[in-house]
């Protein structure tokens, strides 16, 4: 204990700014401890306005706040009022459903996911067999020479990338790359 004393008396004579801001955030810190510890007397809660209770007099002087009324009860016999279940679904009141025509939304997916699997089976008949990329990259396809902008079988290059092409062909991306085996 006797070093703890020694060092902040140390502290307080080397950093003395440090020091006077500690000491008055330890004397803010014990009065609002002491104003929370300490009862100032009992107030009493109430409509008015503090400045016009001052002005009626003493809070002592003051009505008791009434309580509210309590509320009342109405009590129903269920039995007597509800003549059927009102949660059973009464199946004479709908319309039987019929099945739903296709919608055409789904039909069309269909047709798109059909082109798109047509369209990567005619791709699989392109055979990239190198690529060269430098200013103006171009690939060689089943022994022709391409480049980006031009047209294979249909399949527009977009580009040549290190042993990989990617071409589209009516909005269906394709990558090509070199076969290893």
């Amino acid at each position: 204990m006797n070093d703890l004393f020694r060092r902040l008396s140390y502290e307080v004579k080397t950093q003395k700014r440090k020091a006077g801001t500690l000491a008055v955030l330890a004397v803010a810190g014990l009065l609002l401890w002491g104003k929370l510890l300490i009862p100032t007397g009992t107030q009493q809660a109430s409509g008015q306005d503090p400045a016009a209770a001052q002005q009626t007099g003493d809070a002592e002087e003051r009505e008791p706040i009434p309580e509210p009324p309590s509320p009342k009860v109405v009590r129903v016999a269920v039995r007597d009022s509800v003549q059927h279940d009102p949660f059973r679904i009464r199946r004479d009141r709908y319309e039987s459903a019929e099945p739903e025509p296709p919608d055409p939304q789904v039909d069309r997916e269909g047709e798109r996911r059909q082109r798109r699997r047509a369209i990567r089976a005619e791709a699989e008949q392109l055979t990239l067999q190198s690529t060269l990329i430098g200013q103006q990259p171009q690939a060689i396809i089943n022994g022709r020479p391409v480049a980006p902008g031009e047209t294979i079988n249909g399949f527009r290059v977009l580009e040549v990338e290190p042993r990989a092409v990617r071409l589209v062909k009516q909005d269906v991306r394709v990558t090509l790359r070199i076969r290893t085996d």
